[in-house]
């Protein structure tokens, strides 16, 4: 028999580290889903290898059958704090994967995150709490993704579509062996103790969950309110304490019952009511659906999110925004034969979803992922392998992982999502030498042009303008030039600003203090590179290898986000057919055909970079196209005001 070697076996008995933070937070469905997990893994490969991260409130037979240590509660206040202290654990244990029950995660430790919805990002619009900030981190950070359903993963890529290019895959969760059709017996004594003295011996339609939320009981009430109530009855149950469910009290000859019911008497409710209804707005599994099959009773569901990928062809579906839809239904499955085929349709289709085959797939994907996932994401640029380089507090509040890619060089922070709030403020004052800046890249690049003989009458852009200072200058100088910027409206340029660059419009496109603030710059050099300019000129502080100390990371502004190595700039111009030169502060960026062109016309590109160089040569041309201009600064400025306002009439 042939040995492991020492490294695999190494390896393989790594940790890892699972967080249980959701036991702490709330006992609703993800908690069952973990429970019947770790249960199911505590005797195999993984979960010998299992720390369970204990904040509290884990059910005593999961505390016993894996191993667990004490930590602190989550305090939603101090999320971010909370990733140092679940990476000093990974540390101390060696782990080499981490998963976490709800969106916890550690600093640098590969993560594998199980995702269950996109419910806030489909239904609401304000995302600014700390638990979804927190979501959305970990969802960023995560080197690879399982999914209780395949609309969630779609969702995934929807709104985060970098993310989701990770390893990834879908395990369907199951049903408690609980959860099963009711004889004839027990369904009398439930009817005899429960459905006579509560709902008053009527016909009941189960509903699961919080009406007032996204389950959406608003459609349910709106269609009973059309419907002669005498012999119905409504049982909420599950978590349901709400401000609304007093007003299916108000619909005519309406019985209505709340009750927080065990797995025993909910597999009784469900097996004896006249049909479960989830009209909810999203579900990212709809765990109801199925348990309700299992137990043989008719479901009404939604025909959205993860609803028809878990009911198949055993529910009545129905549009979530009309009534009629629901009114419809709640008549059509009291039909007998259609009655008796959904209930044996759903007994058939319930068996599909096992706990036992949930948790094998998803161990195998796991183990799988352990000891490959990459701690952090891929470059950005390149999509080469990063690693682990640092961290910073950006905008003084978001504690940000940055790391280095192995192939171009280049230095990056995790994929931004603070970049709304980073433009928000007023940030020019931090940037204490931005009118020096573009004056000196004024003269920079006036020289560079004159020394190529590039007329002046060839339309060019400043791309990320900011105010505009800059591109004003140039138009001052003669230059036919305008402005862009996504974030900042560029004032100075006021009646010369575009939206966006397009193909073929611009000979000449500027970029200064520019390229750092891509958050993708493999999309937003492609809008750079590809409009197809002559000349495009870019300024940037390259990375060689600087510490944390580095000023031009500029925490403070939260903006620079990626840091371009010389190896990456070079790879750059080769990608869309440039060549690139170093002058003082600019890269400048030629294409090939324009180059060509310029050796044709008797101008030699590496004599022009060389007196660019040359600090005394430079000083002396740029100085003298300054001293020429000074001779009539305002000849352009006056034109330009004569032009808008014959524009604007």
């Amino acid at each position: 028999m042939s040995q492991s070697s020492p490294e695999i076996e190494t390896r393989a008995a790594r940790p890892v580290i699972v967080d249980g933070v959701f036991f702490q937070l709330n006992n609703t469905g993800i908690a069952r889903v973990w429970a019947e997990l770790l249960r199911r893994w505590s005797a195999g490969p993984l979960g010998r290898r299992i720390v369970l991260l204990d904040r509290g409130k884990i059910p005593d037979d999961v505390r016993a059958a894996v191993t667990t240590i004490p930590f602190p509660p989550l305090e939603y206040a101090a999320w971010q704090q909370d990733r140092v202290l679940v990476q000093q654990i990974c540390d101390e244990r060696g782990a080499d994967l981490f998963l976490s029950t709800y969106y916890t995660r550690p600093l640098s430790t590969a993560s594998l995150l199980l995702l269950y919805d996109m419910i806030p990002e489909r239904l609401f619009r304000d995302l600014s709490s700390p638990m979804w900030a927190q979501k959305h981190d970990a969802i960023r950070h995560a080197a690879a993704f399982a999914s209780i359903s395949h609309n969630t993963l779609t969702d995934l890529g929807a709104f985060f579509p970098h993310e989701a290019r990770r390893p990834s895959m879908v395990a369907h969760i199951g049903i408690s062996p609980a959860f099963r059709p009711a004889d004839e017996t027990e369904k009398a004594e439930f009817h005899q103790a429960f459905v006579q003295p509560y709902l008053g011996g009527r016909r009941y339609i189960l509903f699961i969950g919080n009406p007032d939320s996204y389950k959406n009981g608003a459609l349910l009430r709106e269609a009973l309110s059309r419907m002669d109530c005498s012999d119905l009855a409504v049982l909420f149950t599950l978590g349901s304490q709400s401000t609304t469910i007093g007003d299916f009290a108000r619909i005519p000859g309406l019985i209505i019952h709340r009750a927080d019911l065990s797995d025993r008497d909910l597999q009784q409710a469900y097996a004896s009511a006249y049909c479960l209804v989830q009209a909810s707005y999203y579900e990212g599994f709809g765990l109801p659906v199925i348990e309700a099959m299992a137990c043989g009773c008719p479901v009404i569901c939604s025909n959205t999110s993860a609803m028809p990928e878990v009911a198949g062809d055993a529910a009545l579906f129905i549009d979530p925004s009309s009534p009629e839809d629901l009114v419809a239904a709640l008549e059509r499955v009291g039909h007998p034969d259609l009655r008796a085929e959904l209930i044996a349709r759903g007994l058939a289709r319930a068996p599909s979803f096992s706990w036992d085959r949930c948790a094998s797939i998803l161990e195998t994907f796991i183990l799988e992922q352990s000891g490959t996932a990459s701690a952090t994401p891929p470059c950005r640029l390149c999509n080469g392998e990063t690693r682990y380089w640092g961290q910073k507090l950006l905008l003084g509040r978001h504690l940000v992982t940055y790391s280095l890619c192995g192939d171009c060089g280049s230095l990056q922070t995790e994929l931004p999502y603070w970049l709304d709030e980073a433009y928000s403020g007023h940030t020019t004052g931090l940037d204490t030498g931005a009118c020096q800046r573009c004056f000196d890249l004024l003269l920079e690049t006036t020289a560079l042009l004159d020394l190529l003989g590039f007329p002046k009458s060839a339309r060019g852009i400043d791309y990320g303008s900011g105010t505009g200072l800059y591109a004003r200058m140039m138009r001052d100088r003669g230059y036919d030039f305008h402005a862009q910027d996504r974030y900042v409206t560029p004032y100075y340029m006021d009646g010369f600003s575009v939206e966006a660059i397009h193909a073929d419009q611009y000979r000449l496109i500027t970029a200064f203090e520019v390229v750092e603030h891509f958050p993708n710059p493999i999309q937003d050099l492609a809008n750079l590179f590809g409009a197809g300019a002559d000349l495009v000129l870019i300024s940037t502080s390259l990375f060689t290898g600087q510490d944390e100390t580095w000023p031009y990371l500029s925490p403070e502004a939260g903006q620079h986000v990626f840091f371009y190595s010389p190896k990456a700039l070079a790879s750059i111009a080769v990608a869309y057919g440039y060549r690139v030169f170093a002058l003082r502060q600019v890269f400048m960026f030629v294409r090939e055909s324009y180059a060509e062109d310029l050796t044709r016309n008797g101008i030699n590109l590496d004599a022009v970079v060389g007196r660019m160089q040359d600090t005394a040569a430079y000083t002396e041309h740029a100085v003298g196209l300054l001293i020429a201009h000074q001779q009539n600064p305002y000849r352009q400025a006056g034109l330009d005001n004569m032009m808008l306002a014959a524009q604007r009439g």
